[in-house]
Parts: C-alpha cells; sequence; structure tokens
C-alpha cells in the first residue's frame, strides 16, 4: 500500500512538472514573439515569428517597403521617381477598431475637422481582407520600380485614397496640413488568413502582420481604439448582422464559444492563441473581438504607447467634446481652437445599426456567463495599460 501512495505521489509530482514546464514554455514562446516584434524584424527566423519571409497566398511581408514620403505634407504622401503628375497618399491616422463600438460616430465627427479628409469609404478593410484577393493584382512591374514601394501598398494608396490625393495634388498651397483616416472597424483584431496559416504549420502562436504591415506603411501612425463594454459589444454584434436571431441562439452559441475556450486551454494554449483560432467560429456576436488585451497588446508590441489613443466607448459618449478636444491634439492638428468643437460635439449621435433589431435585451443567463468570462479578460486590459478605469464593473 506504501508502494501504490508513493507512486501515486510520484505520479503527481511529475504532473504538476509537466504541466509547469508546458506553461512555461507557452510563456517563453510568447515574450519571445513579443520581444522580437517590440525591437527588431530580423531577430529571428521562423516560420513561426513574422519575419521577411513571412507570407499568405500572393502577399510577402518582405515585399512592404515604406515609401519615401515627401516633406510640406503632413499626411504621408509620395510621388514615383520621374513623374510629378502622380501622387500617391496612405493614412495618417488608423481608426482600428473595435467594431459595434462607436467607430462611425468618431469617425463622422472627426471628419468634421476642416483638415481631416475621407478617403474613398469609410472603411476598405483593405488591410485585413482586400489586400489578399487584390493587393498584388495591379501594379506592372516598370509602375512598382517608379513607386519604390510594394504593390500592396500602392493598391491600398489607389483602392482607398486616390480621392485624397487627388484633392492635395491640385492644391496650389506649398504646405499640405490635410489628413485622411482609414476607419476600417476590422483592422484592430482580423488576422484570419495569418492565424488560419500559423493553424496550417502548427504554429503555438498565431503569427500576427496587421500591425507590422501599418507601420510598413507608416512608421508614424496614429492609432485610435475605442472599446465598449464587451457583452453589450458582443449583443451589437450579434444583432446588426442578417438572419434570424434570438436570444436563445445567442445563449447558444456564447455557451459553446466559452466551453471551446476553455478547452483551448486546457490543451495548454495560451489566451492569445485561443482568442484569434476562435475568432470566426460559433456565428455573429464573434466573442473573441471583445477580448481587448490580446489585441491591443499586439499593437503595442509593435508601436510606441504614445502613436496610440484608447478610449472606452461609454467615457466618449458621456463627454464628446473632452474627447474631441483630445484626440484633434493627439493628431497634432493646427487650429484646434479654430475649429467649433462645441458644435461638432453637439452635433446627433450616428451608429451603424441594424434598425429592425434595436432595443432587445438578452437572457440574464447569457449576461451572466458573458460578465464572468469577460471579468478577468477585463483586469488584464487595466493592468496592460496601467489604468484602472479601463475596466467595466459588474454586479
Amino acid at each position: 500500500m506504501s508502494i501504490i501512495k508513493a507512486l501515486s505521489k510520484t505520479c503527481v509530482t511529475v504532473a504538476l512538472i509537466v504541466g509547469l514546464l508546458v506553461a512555461m514554455h507557452c510563456s517563453f514562446v510568447q515574450e519571445t514573439f513579443r520581444s522580437w516584434t517590440r525591437h527588431s524584424e530580423k531577430a529571428v527566423k521562423s516560420e513561426c515569428i513574422l519575419s521577411d519571409s513571412s507570407f499568405v497566398g500572393n502577399f510577402s511581408f518582405g515585399n512592404q517597403i515604406t515609401p519615401d514620403f515627401m516633406p510640406g505634407f503632413k499626411n504621408p504622401c509620395w510621388r514615383p521617381e520621374g513623374t510629378r503628375q502622380i501622387l500617391y497618399c496612405v493614412p495618417y491616422v488608423f481608426l482600428a477598431g473595435f467594431p459595434k463600438c462607436g467607430t462611425t460616430d468618431l469617425f463622422e465627427r472627426l471628419v468634421k475637422h476642416h483638415h481631416v479628409k475621407r478617403g474613398r469609404a469609410k472603411e476598405c478593410h483593405y488591410l485585413t481582407r482586400a489586400v489578399h484577393s487584390i493587393g498584388s493584382k495591379w501594379c506592372s512591374k516598370q509602375q512598382l520600380h517608379k513607386a519604390k514601394t510594394s504593390c500592396e501598398i500602392v493598391t491600398y494608396a489607389n483602392h482607398c485614397f486616390s480621392n485624397f490625393a487627388r484633392d492635395v495634388s491640385r492644391s496650389a498651397i506649398v504646405s499640405h496640413p490635410q489628413i485622411t483616416v482609414d476607419a476600417s472597424a476590422s483592422t484592430a483584431w482580423d488576422n484570419t488568413p495569418w492565424v488560419r496559416q500559423s493553424t496550417a504549420r502548427h504554429c503555438p502562436e498565431p503569427v500576427i502582420a496587421v500591425p507590422a504591415f501599418v507601420r510598413r506603411i507608416n512608421p508614424k501612425a496614429k492609432v485610435i481604439f475605442i472599446l465598449r463594454d464587451p457583452v453589450e459589444r458582443t449583443l451589437s454584434d450579434y444583432m446588426y448582422f442578417g438572419g434570424k436571431k434570438t436570444m436563445e441562439d445567442l445563449h447558444n452559441k456564447t455557451v459553446d464559444y466559452i466551453s471551446n475556450f476553455n478547452t483551448c486551454l486546457q490543451k495548454g494554449k495560451t489566451i492569445r492563441a485561443c482568442a484569434y483560432t476562435l475568432m470566426n467560429q460559433y456565428g455573429h456576436g464573434r466573442l473573441s473581438i471583445s477580448i481587448y488585451h490580446v489585441y491591443i497588446q499586439d499593437w503595442l508590441d509593435t508601436f510606441q504607447r504614445d502613436q496610440l489613443y484608447i478610449l472606452k466607448t461609454e467615457d466618449y459618449h458621456s463627454r464628446i467634446e473632452y474627447h474631441l478636444k483630445e484626440i484633434f491634439a493627439f493628431l497634432d492638428l493646427a487650429d484646434v481652437n479654430g475649429v467649433n468643437i462645441t458644435k461638432i460635439a453637439d452635433q446627433g449621435r450616428r451608429a451603424n445599426v441594424n434598425q429592425n433589431k434595436k432595443n432587445v435585451e438578452m437572457w440574464a443567463e447569457t449576461r451572466r456567463l458573458l460578465q464572468e468570462f469577460y471579468r478577468p479578460h477585463n483586469a488584464a486590459l487595466a493592468e496592460l495599460l496601467a489604468d484602472p478605469h479601463m475596466t467595466w464593473a459588474y454586479d
């Protein structure tokens, strides 16, 4: 009997040691990735670490060369070699997300400033989606040689901001204070093609390229994130898209997602890996999107903290004028005092909503499950940003 007890204790000890080693390994992989993205794109060469050899489909990260931007333009713009007729421009600022958090309202107020101009659309979703289908089809070799950058970046400029470039190039002034914005709410989180590639290669952590791609496009980019209570964001996301929607269906999807997320963690994967790999499963609602700290960390690993402006939807709605002033200052927009910010703040709220599915109430049990699921992730966000206010209190 004593031998059996001793063996049992030994097995438990071994199991604990193995579990600890697995956890340490996952932590090491994650920290290696973060250390590499912060300091050098060439520090580690691996198919599971983003490098110049990384690719998805026809998109090669190594081909993404930052253009040589022209002086005299506040917004990043450049001309191909040997021509004064063509002007390309990419965004000065990215309103990167998150969906169903108020990006439409904030965008419509930002473009009321006389120096903030629209692109061809509020959301072109090029960096996260279209780049993988049209990003390498519209450029000749001669055009690329003159442009001194990649086909993907040239196409991005043409596809999303040709109107801005045309208007700026027609201006007779020497200094150009105007800027443009990409307000695609998928930029913050949607790395789906890269995650699929990572899964196919059996990588322990997803290879993520969108923040690094933005940095290649414009290393000095300003990035804005607006974050809503994850529970309310999930409900709004679920109700927005077409199809028959019921609170029973939302509840069932919530139960399935949380169960599979926990199973993913039990298999030794990190929160980051589980959030990305389960992103588009279990239908609309897309619960992974509301795990904000995962995506914000990837952006912090790529950009300096002072290049990011992060606010809560609830704070924004309660003090619109205050936050508009802060954001205009964050964007270094001239003549802020000359802008009628009060008038901009007082205009009616804009929202991209499904009018047929407003004013619904989720089941109490669904709300409780979501609150319990998101509570530790909200705390992780507050810790990441060193700001105890960046969370949501649940009863």
